[in-house]
């Protein structure tokens, strides 16, 4: 399955974060929890994607915004990955964001938002992400925009990728993706609750010629199929859209939709999984391989992400194990 050839995934990330994950036998709200370990993991869905594809072999560049602590965490446990590091540093620290992880699998996580950067670090971000960009391979556009980088970022980085004959990938919601349509990125990988809050945003919607949002809650893969059609109507070429362990969704431009079926695993920790899939999606894609052979390998990544403790930390022979499983 290495067929890059060298080549290099290339993962822009405006917004990581340091996680702290608490694992429990079972969350009581209202009680005091104790635990024997705290986790400490460089998350965020481009460091969770950078991790898993290069667990898979792949060459990964990690372009990044960090706060000191992060940028530390980062450096220690991309140290041996195969992962580049281009990362800006921050005068604030990385946003924090806590997992609550029970002993079924159960995850309850407090995600703190993206904290404002100054206009030096914006330019300078800008300048790395837009070399980043500037190859012929495939290009990740990774999470939220923090405040004062600006609103059509990913418009800019995915031209420069698309000027030196690159293909797009983003793995973002709401505003930022609206904005980020634009750019008619090659794929949209996104969840279905992500994908809801996106298309029936009020802001989102205030665009021109935005197009009606669908009625959801009485058909999933109806509703799913409908809500997916409006980012294809608003510039998207293909959407993957994620719901758990429920199958996941297909949709080209001009083609029929699909529904992929989601293998079972003993499921440890669901947190990371679509980043996981979002950057085994990528690899392959990179590696020349037919879109419906990219998304299996990606949900063949996310199930595998489920099974493992730590985002992103994924078993190659579980992933290949899992993508043959894959009808």
């Amino acid at each position: 399955m290495n067929t890059d050839a060298g080549r290099t995934l290339s993962i822009i990330a405006p917004s990581l974060d340091d996680k702290r994950i608490h694992p429990v036998r079972r969350l009581e709200p209202g009680t005091v929890h104790r635990t024997r370990a705290v986790l400490s993991h460089a998350s965020g869905k481009g460091a969770n994607a950078a991790r898993a594809a290069a667990a898979l072999g792949g060459h990964v560049e990690l372009c990044a915004l960090a706060g000191a602590r992060l940028r530390a965490l980062l450096e220690e446990q991309f140290a041996y990955s195969g992962v580049h590091l281009v990362l800006t540093d921050t005068a604030q620290e990385t946003r924090s964001c806590i997992t609550v992880l029970e002993e079924d699998g159960r995850a309850t996580e407090f995600v703190q938002e993206a904290l404002s950067i100054e206009e030096d670090e914006r330019a300078e971000f800008t300048r790395l992400a837009l070399r980043t960009a500037a190859q012929d391979g495939v290009v990740l556009l990774a999470g939220s925009l923090p405040p004062g980088l600006a609103e059509d970022f990913y418009v800019i980085c995915a031209n420069q990728a698309y000027g030196h004959g690159a293909r797009v990938v983003i793995d973002a919601h709401r505003f930022p993706l609206r904005v980020a349509l634009a750019g008619h990125p090659d794929v949209v990988k996104i969840n279905r609750e992500e994908l809801i809050a996106t298309v029936t945003d009020p802001l989102v919607n205030a665009f021109p010629a935005a197009a009606k949002p669908a009625d959801t809650g009485t058909n999933a893969d109806g509703d799913t199929l409908l809500l997916a059609g409006t980012l294809i109507e608003w510039g998207a070429r293909c959407v993957v859209v994620t719901d758990g362990s429920e199958s996941v969704l297909l949709l080209e431009e001009r083609k029929e939709a699909e529904f992929l079926s989601v293998p079972e695993v003993d499921v440890v920790n669901t947190v990371g999984s679509g980043d996981a899939m979002s950057g085994a999606l990528s690899l392959a894609l990179l590696r020349g391989w037919p879109l419906r052979d990219a998304v299996r390998f990606g949900i063949a990544a996310g199930a595998a992400n489920a099974a493992t403790l730590l985002p992103g930390d994924i078993d190659p022979a579980t992933v290949e194990e899992l993508f043959d499983a894959i009808p």
